[in-house]
């Protein structure tokens, strides 16, 4: 994927991004496919079970992943080292669970993992300047806890409707681009959300299934958006179960880069 000009700055180009929970994070080499269709922002949302030992995390979105956060993000870096030009956003937040000592456990792991890899919060980053330095990825961290590691970026915004109708899901993004846009880099949200009325009232279908049926409308919005610096424009993309479809909604998003805001 092409990120030119600045990744930090109201400037960046659009950038492909999932949530993990909408992934199958329950199988090794899930997150390798999603990076080799073109995601390059990871929203993660971490958890730790009160029975486990203290230095295991998981990923929650009313479930528990088999994967562990460490087995997963080992795998991107994996990823990375046969991928050295490539620049990944990660945006850890939630935390379910976790003490101060958990998340230290945690922050030093992502440390020594990513280690010259990671792009500290002084740097405004080009893509140029990270291929200057090597550096190949962005954390952010969405905890009190990262204070003074200069390691860590400070929370992600990340623009999420909490609906099950696409139609509302659309309004609030647009809605939000009329509010003004973050400072920094921001993520709007294409996830549909099952609340209990839907559920209900829809026992039996999924939210992947769900996903599947306002796909078109979805991507029918996604190709009205531009990149750039504009009030109006956007940062990073997200939506679930992007992998059923291919590679078509990283493509497209790749795609906006190359229009005119």
């Amino acid at each position: 994927m092409k990120i030119v000009m600045r990744i930090g700055c109201p400037r960046c180009p659009l950038i492909c991004g999932i949530s993990l929970c909408g992934i199958s994070l329950y199988r090794e080499g899930a997150i390798s496919n999603q990076l080799d269709l073109g995601i390059r922002f990871l929203d993660l949302r971490i958890a730790h079970k009160i029975k486990d030992p203290d230095e295991v995390f998981y990923f929650a979105h009313g479930v528990y992943s088999l994967l562990t956060v460490k087995e997963a993000l080992t795998e991107v870096v994996r990823w990375l080292d046969q991928h050295i030009k490539e620049v990944v956003i990660i945006a850890l937040s939630n935390f379910e669970g976790m003490n101060l000592d958990q998340h230290k456990d945690l922050i030093q792991f992502l440390i020594a993992t990513f280690n010259k890899k990671i792009c500290p919060k002084s740097v405004t980053p080009s893509l140029q300047e990270c291929w200057n330095h090597s550096y190949q990825v962005i954390l952010s961290y969405d905890d009190e806890s990262s204070t003074g590691y200069v390691e860590l970026w400070p929370q992600c915004p990340y623009w999420w409707a909490n609906k099950s109708d696409p139609n509302l899901v659309i309004s609030y993004l647009e809605d939000q681009k009329n509010e003004g846009r973050p400072g920094q880099f921001f993520a709007a949200g294409l996830n549909l959300t099952e609340d209990a009325r839907y559920v209900l009232c829809h026992p039996c279908q999924s939210l992947q299934s769900m996903t599947r049926r306002s796909y078109s409308l979805l991507m029918k919005w996604v190709k009205q958006q531009r990149p750039g610096s504009g009030q109006a424009c956007l940062n990073i993309i997200c939506a679930d179960f992007v992998g059923i479809f291919g590679s078509e909604f990283t493509q497209l998003v790749i795609g906006l880069n190359q229009i005119e805001a």
